[in-house]
C-alpha cells in the first residue's frame, strides 16, 4: 500500500486557487477530502472530484485513492474469487473440524483402551500376587496340617505329598513324588484297598475309607482332579490319623458291653450274643453258673474282698473255656458261658472243667477262700427254637434245680423242669408276699455334689432277703421279679416309694430310683408315675430313673421316654454306649445323666487306662451337657480327682452306708454335708474350699440337675 499526504500533494493547486480568491473543496468518492480558501463575493465554489485509479493484476485489482489524510493503494480480489476462497476455506475448516473431532474421539477411545489395559494389567498383577500369597499360605498350612495330603496322576504316580502327618510315616514332604502307589505300598495287587479306591476315584467316583497302615489308623478321602475342561487328570487325597479316636471308640464300645468289675461281657452283650446265634440258627450250649458260698465271703471279708474274688473267678472262667466260647457276668455272682456245642457230652465236659477250675482255693487279702458253683445248662438247636429271654429263663430253672439237688452240680434243662420247679415257684411266691407285706424295703445311698461336698440327693433301691437268706437288690432283684412276673408290680411300688421320699426331703434334693428293669417303662408303670406327679406338682424335676442302655434302645421306649421327659423326669443311663447310635435314644431328652461304673472309679488313681477312659466319659458328658454320677467312691483322693476331672455327682462308701428314710431326713437337717455321714474323719476343709468356689461351671451343673 502507498500512502500520500493529500495536503502536500495538492498544495500547489490549492494555493493557486486560493490566491485567485476562490475557495476549493476536494471530494474523493463523494466524500469531502480537502477545503481551503475564502471565495470572493460572486465567485463560484470550485469543486474537484479526485478520480480513483484502478488496475487488474491476475485475480487481484489494484486501486489507488486519496483519503482524507493520505492516498491508499489497495489490493482486492475479484468477488468470485472471494466466494470460492470462502467456500474452500469453509470446506477446509469443516474437514479440519471433522478430522479433529474424529482424532479427538480416537484419542478418547485409545485413552479408554489404555486405561482398561492398565487396570487389567494391575488386576492380573494383584491376582498373581494374591495367588502367590495364597499358595504360600496353602503350602504352609499343608506342611503344618496334622494330616497327609497327596496327588497322583493317571498312572497312580505321586505328583505331590504334604502335611505334618508324613512324619508319622517316616517321610518328608515330596519324598514319594515319582513313586507309584504299588511301589510305596510294596504290592502288585490291583485290588489292594487304597489302589482299588484310587482307580475308582480316577473314574470320577469320590471315595472315603478307613485304613490301617504303619500301626496307625487313617480316615482318607479321595476326589478326582479335573482340568479347566473338566477332564480328570488325577486324584487328590487327604488322610487324618484317627488312631486315638478309634481306640477311644473301641474302649467306649467295650465299656458299654463289658462288665466294669470283671472285664467280661455284661448282661446286654450276652443277650445280644444269644440273639445273634439264634438268628443265625447256630446250635449252642448256654451254661448259667452261680457261685456257692460267695455271700458268706462277701459279708465276712467285705465288698472289696468280694470284688477281688469275682475278678479272680472271671479270670479262671476265661482261662478254662475255649477260644470261641463267650463268658459274661449277668450280675451279682451269676455268670453265663455260651459255647458252640450241640451235644450234652461236650457241654457236660465243659461244665465239669469249670467246676474244677472254680473249686481251687483263692488267696484274698492274705486269706485262703474256697468256693463252689452250680450250673444250669440249656442246649439250643434249630429243632427246639426259643428266644434269648426264654434261654435265660430255662437256664435259670436248671440252675435252681441244681442248687436244690445239692451244690456243685450240673443240671440240663428239660421241658418238665418248669413244672417241677417248686423252689422257683416258692421264690416267686415269697417275693409276692414280700411286696404285699412290705418286707421288700427301700434304702437310700447319699448322693454328693462333688464340687461342694453337699448332699443333694438319694439313690433309692429295693432290697429283699429271699427264703435262703440271700439279699437281693438292684439288678439281682429285678431279675427275680422279672422271672416271677412281678417286675411291673415292684416297679410301681418303687415309684410310689421314691415319691414318698421326695415329699420328706428338702425341695433342693432329688431321688434317683435304681430299679434296672424294662418294667419302669411299662405302660401301667408310666401311667402310675405320671398320674402321681400330676397330683404333686411340687415334685416335678426332682425324680430320676436309673435305666440300662438295653432298656432305652428297646422298641417303643422312645415314646415313653419322651412322655417321662415331658414330666421333667430325668434319665440316668447305666452302661452308656457313647457312640452316635448309642446316644440316639436319649441325647435329645431334657434331663439325662450317665453313670461312671464302679470298676473305673476304683481304678481311677491306679490304672492309667481307667483314668483315660473315665476322663473321656466325663468330657463327653460335659460336652453333651449330661449329668455324671460316679459310683462306689471309697477314697477321698478318688473323690478329689473325680471332682477336678469334671464329675458332677458321686456316691459310695466314703459318704457312709445306705440308710432308711428317717436317717436321710436327719442328714438333711444337719446341714446336708457328707462329712456328717462319713464313717471316718476326713480333713477336707482346704480342698473342698477350692472345689466349692462359685463358678459358671457350678451354675451350669445346677441347670442340668434342675
Amino acid at each position: 500500500m502507498a500512502v500520500l499526504d493529500a495536503k502536500v500533494f495538492f498544495a500547489p493547486a490549492v494555493q493557486a486557487t486560493v490566491n485567485r480568491g476562490s475557495a476549493l473543496t476536494l471530494y474523493l468518492n463523494g466524500e469531502p477530502l480537502l477545503a481551503d480558501g475564502t471565495p470572493h463575493p460572486g465567485a463560484p465554489v470550485v469543486s474537484v472530484r479526485v478520480p480513483i485509479t484502478q488496475a487488474d493484476i491476475g485475480v487481484l485489482r489494484v486501486s489507488t485513492q486519496l483519503g482524507t489524510t493520505r492516498a491508499e493503494l489497495l489490493l482486492m480480489p475479484f468477488p468470485w474469487v472471494i466466494g470460492g476462497l470462502g467456500f474452500l476455506a469453509t470446506l477446509l475448516l469443516a474437514a479440519a473440524l471433522a478430522i479433529g473431532w474424529r482424532q479427538a474421539a480416537t484419542n478418547r477411545r485409545l485413552q479408554q483402551i489404555r486405561q482398561h489395559l492398565q487396570e487389567e494389567i494391575d488386576e492380573r498383577r494383584l491376582i498373581e500376587r494374591l495367588l502367590a500369597e495364597r499358595e504360600a499360605r496353602l503350602q504352609a498350612v499343608l506342611r503344618q496340617l496334622p494330616a497327609v495330603v497327596w496327588t497322583v496322576d493317571h498312572d497312580l504316580v505321586f505328583t505331590s505329598s504334604e502335611g505334618s502327618g508324613l512324619t508319622q510315616l517316616g517321610l518328608r514332604p515330596g519324598q514319594v513324588v515319582g513313586q507309584t502307589l504299588f511301589e510305596y505300598f510294596g504290592t502288585s495287587d490291583p485290588d489292594f484297598l487304597p489302589i482299588r479306591l484310587h482307580r475308582l476315584a480316577l473314574a470320577g467316583e469320590p471315595q472315603a475309607y478307613e485304613f490301617e497302615w504303619n500301626e496307625h489308623v487313617y480316615r482318607a478321602r479321595l476326589e478326582p482332579l479335573r482340568d479347566r475342561s473338566a477332564a480328570i487328570t488325577g486324584v487328590i487325597g487327604i488322610a487324618f490319623d484317627i488312631t486315638e479316636q478309634v481306640r477311644t471308640r473301641q474302649q467306649l464300645e467295650r465299656m458299654a458291653t463289658t462288665d466294669s468289675l470283671t472285664g467280661l461281657a455284661n448282661r446286654s452283650a450276652v443277650i445280644a450274643s444269644l440273639e445273634q446265634l439264634i438268628e443265625a440258627g447256630q446250635p449252642f450250649a448256654a451254661l448259667l453258673l452261680d457261685l456257692d458260698g460267695f455271700k458268706a465271703v462277701n459279708d465276712t471279708l467285705g465288698h472289696a474282698a468280694g470284688d477281688m474274688l469275682l475278678r479272680e473267678v472271671a479270670n479262671r472262667l476265661t482261662r478254662t473255656v475255649r477260644r470261641d466260647d463267650i463268658v459274661g457276668r449277668l450280675g451279682g455272682d451269676e455268670f453265663l458261658i455260651i459255647a458252640p456245642l450241640c451235644d450234652r457230652d461236650g457241654a457236660r465236659e465243659l461244665g465239669a472243667r469249670l467246676l474244677v477250675a472254680l473249686s481251687r482255693p483263692y488267696h484274698i487279702d492274705e486269706q485262703m477262700v474256697t468256693l463252689g458253683a452250680s450250673i444250669g445248662v440249656v442246649l439250643w438247636t434249630p429243632d427246639t427254637p426259643c428266644e434269648a429271654a426264654e434261654v435265660l429263663r430255662n437256664a435259670d430253672l436248671a440252675l435252681y434245680s441244681a442248687k436244690r439237688r445239692g451244690k456243685g452240680r450240673i443240671v440240663f434243662f428239660y421241658p418238665e423242669l418248669a413244672e417241677e420247679a417248686p423252689q422257683e415257684f416258692a421264690l416267686a411266691q415269697a417275693l409276692r408276699e414280700g411286696i404285699e407285706s412290705e418286707t421288700v424295703i427301700f434304702r437310700g445311698l447319699p448322693i454328693v455334689h462333688l464340687r461342694t461336698g453337699e448332699l443333694v440327693g438319694i439313690e433309692l433301691f429295693a432290697s429283699w432277703i429271699d427264703p435262703q437268706g440271700k439279699e437281693r437288690r438292684a439288678e439281682d432283684l429285678a431279675g427275680v421279679a422279672a422271672r416271677a412276673g412281678l417286675d411291673s408290680i415292684l416297679a410301681q411300688r418303687a415309684v410310689s416309694e421314691a415319691l414318698a421320699w421326695l415329699q420328706d426331703l428338702p425341695q433342693r434334693w432329688f431321688v434317683i430310683l435304681t430299679f434296672p428293669s424294662a418294667a419302669l417303662l411299662d405302660e401301667t408303670v408310666t401311667e402310675h408315675l405320671t398320674g402321681q406327679l400330676a397330683a404333686q406338682p411340687a415334685l416335678h424335676g426332682r425324680l430320676w430313673l436309673d435305666l440300662p442302655t438295653s432298656v432305652l434302645s428297646a422298641p417303643g421306649s422312645l415314646e415313653r421316654l419322651t412322655a417321662l421327659a415331658d414330666q421333667q423326669i430325668g434319665i440316668l443311663v447305666r452302661d452308656p454306649v457313647l457312640t452316635p447310635e448309642g446316644i440316639d435314644p436319649f441325647v435329645n431328652l431334657q434331663r439325662v445323666g450317665i453313670r461312671i461304673p464302679r470298676g473305673f472309679v476304683r481304678s481311677f488313681l491306679n490304672d492309667p487306662r481307667a483314668a483315660v477312659l473315665t476322663r473321656a466319659l466325663l468330657e463327653v458328658a460335659n460336652d453333651l451337657s449330661l449329668v455324671s454320677l460316679a459310683e462306689s467312691i471309697d477314697e477321698f483322693a478318688v473323690y478329689l480327682a473325680l471332682a477336678r476331672s469334671g464329675c458332677m455327682l458321686g456316691q459310695g462308701p466314703l459318704f457312709g452306708g445306705d440308710f432308711d428314710r428317717q436317717k436321710a431326713i436327719e442328714a438333711a437337717r444337719h446341714g446336708g454335708h457328707w462329712r456328717h455321714l462319713a464313717r471316718t474323719s476326713v480333713d477336707t476343709t482346704v480342698t473342698e474350699r477350692l472345689l466349692s468356689s462359685p463358678t459358671a461351671t457350678n451354675q451350669d451343673e445346677e441347670g442340668r440337675l434342675t
